[in-house]
């Protein structure tokens, strides 16, 4: 048997069993109390459940500077966090949250990597602009035979 009541924001019936009385657990009028207890309950639990995320996170936030630190302070930063949801000091969605976050931190310093190996390259190579393709065949050649000599030299010494 479904519940007799019926949603208050759209009207339609409950699809929920019902008890003996017809009504569910969530509109039992007898049982109104006990629901509002409860949520009460489960609203200041969460509250104070962990209260130190907000004096963890920031001391591991001080221990690594992650812009400087590379992927190494990442890295520590993981165990840190591990560590404190094993123990307790940290709940395990803040934990996920934060690991989310150093993920974006290791795309950006990949990024940041990328991006200045390509600006060196660029800068080596700026001085072949302009030149026709059989001058940068001529030049790969004379860098082919210079290397053949450079390591015959390193050879005989």
């Amino acid at each position: 048997m479904k519940c007799t009541a019926s949603s208050k924001e759209t009207g339609n019936p409950c699809k929920a069993n019902a008890r003996p009385n017809g009504f569910c657990h969530f509109h039992d009028p007898d049982a109104a109390e006990a629901l509002r207890e409860t949520k009460r309950k489960g609203g200041q639990e969460k509250q104070r459940r962990y209260p130190q995320d907000a004096k963890v996170l920031p001391a591991m936030a001080l221990t690594v500077a992650l812009a400087n630190g590379g992927p190494k302070a990442v890295l520590s930063v993981c165990e840190q966090i591990i560590k404190a949801i094993i123990e307790g000091e940290l709940d395990y969605r803040t934990g996920g949250s934060v690991a989310s976050l150093l993920n974006v931190c290791v795309s950006a310093m990949k990024m940041k990597e990328t991006d200045s190996r390509l600006s060196e390259l660029e800068r080596k190579t700026r001085p072949l602009e302009g030149l026709t393709q059989e001058q940068l065949l001529q030049l790969v050649r004379e860098g082919q035979r210079n290397g053949v000599a450079a390591a015959a030299n390193t050879n005989g010494h």
